[in-house]
């Protein structure tokens, strides 16, 4: 499917200086994107502009075939999930964490909550043991919230997943338990990773991926 996920000509300039983003590629299903570049070159934005948390200036978005901009806000979080480098854990135990989403109304509408034999499935192959639920979400590691964050946002199904440097804080073991979970999950339905990455080491892990090389465009200091 050739129009599984594209971005075409996705420009964005930084309003703190001349520094912009220009950007186009296409993302077959059941494959990953990697976003590398140096410090600067606006990996982590254009990520974020994908989620439609910022808005390009100029471009084009579409998700199987249909207009990024057609889709509505809730039905486009659903099908594109977005985690951060520092995902939002919230108060309480790690289970409720998990299920928070299936609190929402266009969750429960579209969306089956999963069984908590399937998180615990997940949670082993993320390297966690499941006795994690009903530890308090204070108790978490930044290794173990992010892999507590991706585990939310896969149970959910989405088209596609973004991924802003998944394994920064995890050590080797975790960092490889965790690349071949997304590795196996993108190829189980229709599906597709985008991922920024500093590590090269990660890709050792990952199969069917292709590398988007970013440059830094323009001056940092707006001259």
């Amino acid at each position: 499917m050739a129009d599984f996920f594209t971005f075409q000509n996705i420009y964005y300039k930084f309003p703190q200086n001349s520094r912009y983003i220009e950007e186009s590629a296409n993302i077959s299903p059941n494959s990953i994107l990697i976003l590398a570049g140096p410090s600067g070159a606006g990996k982590s934005t254009l990520l974020k502009i994908l989620a439609r948390l910022i808005k390009a200036d100029q471009g084009e978005i579409t998700l199987l075939g249909k207009k990024g901009h057609t889709y509505l806000a809730n039905e486009w979080r659903l099908n594109v999930q977005y985690v951060p480098q520092l995902p939002v854990i919230y108060a309480g135990r790690i289970e409720d964490n998990i299920f928070l989403p299936y609190k929402l109304k266009q969750v429960i509408s579209s969306r089956k909550k999963p069984s908590l034999e399937i998180v615990k499935n997940y949670l082993t192959r993320l390297g966690l043991s499941e006795n994690i639920l009903s530890q308090s979400a204070k108790t978490l590691s930044g290794g173990e919230k992010a892999r507590i964050a991706i585990l939310r946002a896969v149970l959910l199904e989405p088209h596609l997943l973004l991924l802003d440097e998944p394994t920064a804080y995890l050590d080797k073991e975790s960092r490889e338990k965790t690349l071949t979970f997304l590795n196996d999950w993108v190829k189980e339905d229709e599906r597709s990773i985008i991922m920024v990455s500093h590590n090269e080491g990660d890709l050792a892990y990952l199969k069917d991926y292709k590398v988007l090389h970013l440059t830094a465009r323009g001056n940092e200091n707006g001259q």
